[in-house]
């Protein structure tokens, strides 16, 4: 998103449930002073041997204190706010950690009407509509500064394709699992899905990506990305 700003000196982003930690590493490459907060012990283990195995990239946090209040100048968390039953209550902590006017960067899946499978494999508690979000984010503290509604048309109709291929028979293993172990595998486990999209070429898919982008502004897509100020 152009709404992220260039990067200054001891400007600091943290990622809340950063999974295997491929986009806080982004933020690492772009100059940023990086943190991370997940509560999956394999998300810190794969974390900690990607990026850190070798030099100090990301500082991975087991436990949030009273120094991390109003320390970060950027808040990333992309695919974890439907996991939360409690949304509202979350976004007010996250609020918490920002300094004065920071940023908070958000995806989440749309559309309850398509809640299947992969959802509940997952471990999410809800999709979300775009009206409903505006809300929830305004009445956390925050201003909407960007929305938009990404993977239309090419990636909805692959998440079908997955969901016949992969998720069905994946739910079935994750069964007798609990909700928790869900969540906690769910920014990690996505080894079957990848090895469908090497079938795809990177000029494919950036051309596709291109596509998807005339998109944005509908509301025709499989999951929002947000950029909003606190307030």
């Amino acid at each position: 998103m152009k709404t992220i700003p260039t990067q200054e000196s001891n400007k600091k982003y943290i990622e809340i449930g950063y999974g295997s930690g491929i986009f806080a590493y982004e933020f690492y490459k772009m100059g940023f002073d990086v943190y991370g907060f997940d509560l999956s012990q394999s998300a810190y283990d794969t974390a900690q041997e990607l990026f850190n195995y070798d030099k100090h990239r990301l500082n991975l946090k087991k436990y949030l204190t009273d120094e991390d209040n109003a320390a970060y100048d950027m808040l990333g968390a992309y695919e974890v706010l439907e996991h939360i039953e409690d949304d509202f209550g979350v976004l007010l902590k996250w609020r918490e950690l920002l300094r004065e006017n920071g940023l908070l960067l958000l995806s989440v899946p749309a559309h309850m009407k398509n809640f299947g499978l992969r959802d509940k494999w997952a471990g999410h508690v809800r999709r979300y509509e775009k009206e409903c979000l505006n809300k929830l984010i305004s009445e956390s503290g925050f201003q909407v500064v960007k929305i938009v509604c990404y993977g239309f048309p090419i990636p909805k109709l692959i998440n079908k394709v997955i969901e016949i291929l992969v998720d069905k028979p994946h739910l079935k293993r994750l069964e007798q699992c609990d909700e928790s172990y869900k969540t906690n595998v769910s920014g990690i486990e996505r080894a079957e899905e990848y090895k469908y999209s090497k079938i795809l070429p990177y000029r494919l898919f950036a051309l596709l990506n291109k596509i998807q982008r005339l998109f944005y502004n509908t509301d025709l897509g499989i999951g929002y990305i947000i950029a909003a100020r606190k307030v």
